[in-house]
């Protein structure tokens, strides 16, 4: 968003009695290029310093409490605080107080949907490594004395600089190409799939965002469950890895290989919840990144066939006509490369 476009939001903000404007900042992204949805009214962008100036101009012209002594000095020197730092941003109907809590849940699943749009394309150590994810997560020093104070060693662990992924031209592309505003649409506005899809969704970046092998493969089996599970009653690996085969191709040896990767993954997660060591080889994290970018994949197929199965009965029902000989076709926002790169890590 150029500094012309934050000028024409706020004059069209303030010449309207109706829309409130929301903005945060986001720790896990750093903009290079401006994300602008086309369907809904939510940008991820940068502040910069007459960005700023633009923003406390109107207040001090508009708002008499910004005008106020202290007041001024409060909200004035908040806003100061946003300077070149990366924001995301929504702009609703209604006033601050009414708006506030969906156009934060709004920008909240803006904001994961572009973290899970890097899964087809940064591996979770290089993606950690940007959002300066680690395992002390906090700076550690340690220091060791030896007999009679001879001997010494110390070890640090710091923090590392916090930068974020950098959205640029290719960045922004990938999130188009991979109709990830379709499931921001599903989720902010209540389809009666997007609460399985915002969990999923939820549970599939805190695994990325996990540096702890064990763990990311017990929240990326939640997401799963949470995107595609049903009744307690069913047999859980079989009916996840029937439902993901189904969804994701209609070739028939792509959906065994897809099936087995899914019952490959449950294996190894049930190494990790049952504490059978000797399954603990079947845990690899080139396993958990194809099962990662299958649950994407699932993802934007399930929002972009709303139509299809508008909720999970009748996304049961298609799955059910599908394995009786059916074959009715839906969209899929990837390419058969993209399919055959997540398999193809799921036996590495």
């Amino acid at each position: 968003m150029k500094p012309a476009d934050w000028r024409y939001l706020h004059a069209e903000l303030f010449l309207s009695t109706e829309s409130s404007i929301y903005f945060r900042t986001s720790w896990s992204l750093s903009v290079k290029d401006s994300l602008k949805l086309v369907s809904l009214p939510l940008w991820i962008t940068q502040l910069s310093q007459e960005n700023v100036d633009i923003t406390t101009a109107v207040l001090l012209k508009k708002n008499v409490f910004a005008r106020h002594s202290y007041e001024r000095n409060f909200y004035i020197q908040r806003l100061e605080e946003f300077k070149d730092r990366t924001i995301v941003l929504v702009k609703l109907p209604g006033k601050p107080d009414d708006m506030r809590v969906k156009a934060e849940r709004m920008a909240n699943c803006l904001e994961r949907a572009a973290l899970a749009s890097t899964i087809p394309a940064l591996l979770r150590k290089p993606f950690q490594r940007e959002v300066a994810i680690t395992h002390h997560r906090r700076e550690v020093l340690d220091f060791v004395l030896g007999p009679k104070a001879q001997m010494m060693r110390t070890v640090s662990q710091r923090e590392k600089p916090l930068r974020g992924v950098v959205m640029d031209k290719r960045f922004i592309n990938r999130f188009k190409r991979f109709e990830l505003e379709s499931v921001v649409m599903a989720v902010t506005q209540q389809h009666k799939l997007g609460t399985r899809m915002d969990e999923a969704l939820t549970w599939l970046v805190d695994s990325r965002l996990e540096p702890s092998l064990s763990a990311a493969y017990i929240k990326t089996a939640i997401a799963l469950e949470a995107l595609l599970g049903g009744p307690s009653t069913e047999p859980l690996t079989a009916s996840l890895s029937e439902r993901t085969a189904f969804l994701l191709t209609n070739d028939p040896t792509t959906r065994q290989q897809l099936s087995k990767a899914v019952k490959n993954f449950y294996a190894a997660r049930s190494a990790i919840v049952h504490g059978n060591r000797g399954k603990q080889g079947l845990q690899n994290v080139n396993l958990l990144e194809s099962i990662d970018r299958l649950i994407l994949f699932v993802l934007i197929t399930l929002a972009a066939n709303k139509n299809i199965y508008p909720d999970y009965d009748s996304l049961q029902k298609w799955v059910l006509d599908q394995k009786w000989g059916s074959n009715q076709e839906c969209i899929r926002p990837y390419t058969t490369a993209d399919l055959r790169m997540a398999l193809d890590l799921s036996v590495k």
